[in-house]
C-alpha cells in the first residue's frame, strides 16, 4: 500500500513538473495563461523558469508564448471635424499607419488585450493614437478649412501624435518604438467640404422646422387635453346634479317640448270644463299624443 502511494505521488509530481513548468526562452518572448472556458488572460510570466500550475489542466487553461516586439499596420479612420453627423467613406479620413512596439510584461496590465495571441493590442493602440490625431487635426479645419497645410504638414502631425501616444502607452506597459505614415492619407477636397457644410445646414434647417411643428403640436394636444378634462368635468358636475334631481329630466323633456307640443283635453276633461259638447270635441290627428290621459 505504501509502495503504490509512493509510486502515486511520484507519478503525480513527474505529471505536475511535465507540465506546470515553463521557460522563457529570450528577452522577446512573454507567457500568457489563458483560461479556455471565457478566452480570457489570467496572468502572464516572464521569467527564465515558471511554475504555472494551470499547465497541470490543458483542458481548461491554455499556456503559450507570444513576441513582445511586434509591428503592426493600422488604419484611421477619422470623420471630418464639422462633418461629424454624416456617415460613410466620402466624409472619412483614412490614414494608414506603420507601428513598431514592445510589451512591458512587468508593466503591462491590461489583460483583456492580450487574449488570441495579443490580436486586441493593435485595437487598443489604434484607438489611443485616433484620440491624439483627433485633436491635431481638428486644427486645420477651424475657423476655416486649410487642405493644402494640412497636406503638407502631415508627417509633423504624425510626429506630434508619436511623441504625445508614446508617453502614454509607457506608463501602461507599451514601447512605442516607431510611427509612420503608411502610404498616402486620404483627404478630403474643397468641393467634399463645401457640400457637407451645405448638406449639414439643410439638415439643421429641417431639424429646427421639425421642432418648431413638434411644439406646436405639443400645445394643440396640451390645450384639447385641458379642454376635455373641462368638459368631463361638467359633465360629471350635471351627472351628480340629475342623480340628486330625478325629476330635472321631466321638466327638462316638458320644456324642449313645449314649443311643438299641443295640449288634447281629454273625456274627462271636457265634462268638467263644459267647454265642448262631445260632438264639438276635436279629433286627434295622426301623430298627436294624449299627455293628459
Amino acid at each position: 500500500m505504501n509502495k503504490f502511494l509512493i509510486l502515486l505521488i511520484l507519478c503525480g509530481s513527474g505529471y505536475i513538473a511535465l507540465f506546470s513548468v515553463h521557460r522563457v526562452s529570450s528577452d522577446n518572448e512573454i507567457g500568457i495563461v489563458e483560461d479556455r472556458t471565457n478566452k480570457r488572460v489570467a496572468r502572464t510570466f516572464s521569467k527564465p523558469y515558471n511554475f504555472i500550475w494551470e499547465g497541470a489542466f490543458p483542458n481548461w487553461y491554455s499556456v503559450y508564448m507570444i513576441p513582445c516586439k511586434k509591428t503592426a499596420n493600422i488604419i484611421i479612420r477619422i470623420p471630418i471635424p464639422q462633418l461629424e453627423d454624416l456617415k460613410g467613406d466620402g466624409y472619412t479620413m483614412i490614414i494608414p499607419l506603420s507601428v513598431d512596439y514592445a510589451i512591458d510584461g512587468k508593466k503591462f496590465y491590461d489583460f483583456e488585450y492580450l487574449a488570441d495571441g495579443a490580436k486586441g493590442l493593435n485595437e487598443l493602440l489604434a484607438e489611443r493614437i485616433k484620440g491624439y490625431l483627433m485633436k491635431e487635426l481638428k486644427n486645420y479645419f477651424y475657423p476655416v478649412f486649410r487642405r493644402e497645410a494640412l497636406n503638407a504638414e502631415m508627417e509633423a502631425i504624425i510626429k506630434k501624435v508619436y511623441d504625445k501616444a508614446a508617453l502614454q502607452c509607457r506608463d501602461t506597459g507599451l514601447e512605442l518604438s516607431k510611427l509612420d505614415l503608411r502610404g498616402t492619407a486620404s483627404i478630403p477636397d474643397y468641393n467634399v467640404f463645401n457640400e457637407g457644410q451645405a448638406y449639414i445646414a439643410l439638415i439643421r434647417k429641417n431639424e429646427n422646422e421639425n421642432e418648431i411643428e413638434l411644439k406646436k403640436l405639443k400645445y394643440r394636444l396640451e390645450r384639447d387635453k385641458i379642454e376635455y378634462q373641462e368638459f368631463y368635468s361638467r359633465l360629471n358636475k350635471i351627472s351628480e346634479i340629475v342623480k340628486k334631481n330625478p325629476d330635472m329630466l321631466k321638466y327638462i323633456y316638458i320644456e324642449k317640448m313645449a314649443e311643438k307640443g299641443r295640449i288634447i283635453p281629454s273625456a274627462e276633461d271636457f265634462g268638467n270644463l263644459k267647454i265642448f259638447n262631445d260632438k264639438d270635441r276635436p279629433k286627434l290627428k295622426k301623430g298627436d299624443i294624449d299627455n293628459l290621459r
